[in-house]
């Protein structure tokens, strides 16, 4: 290996640069003062407000997927008595409704 090649293979050193602590006390000092103290008490306030309405949105899609997996399955469940009685229930179509209601009951799971 050449004296060149050696140069352009080994990885340049990058400067090392020493840490600097960065000052907060100013900071810490106006959040004590009530002007800090009120932007800080609105700020926590905002925080709150908008996890109040994601818990409310979660809650009422939650409720959704409910009420909709309650009524498939009652449809499923109806079906199946309906195509027994009908003498018409196969296993192609047994396998097709048990997959249906396997995917809502199974829906959760990896979540």
């Amino acid at each position: 290996m050449t004296e060149e090649e050696s140069k352009l293979s080994a990885a340049p050193e990058a400067p090392v640069e020493a840490e600097e602590e960065i000052d907060v006390s100013p900071f810490l000092d106006y959040l004590q003062s009530s002007q800090g103290h009120e932007i800080a008490s609105r700020l926590v306030g905002i925080i709150e407000e908008v996890k109040k309405v994601t818990l409310d949105k979660n809650f009422s899609h939650a409720k959704f997927n409910r009420w909709m997996e309650a009524g498939v399955i009652v449809v499923v469940i109806g079906s199946v008595v309906l195509l027994s009685v009908m003498d018409k229930l196969n296993p192609t179509v047994g396998m097709l409704l048990g997959s249906v209601v396997g995917y809502f009951f199974g829906r959760h799971k990896n979540a």
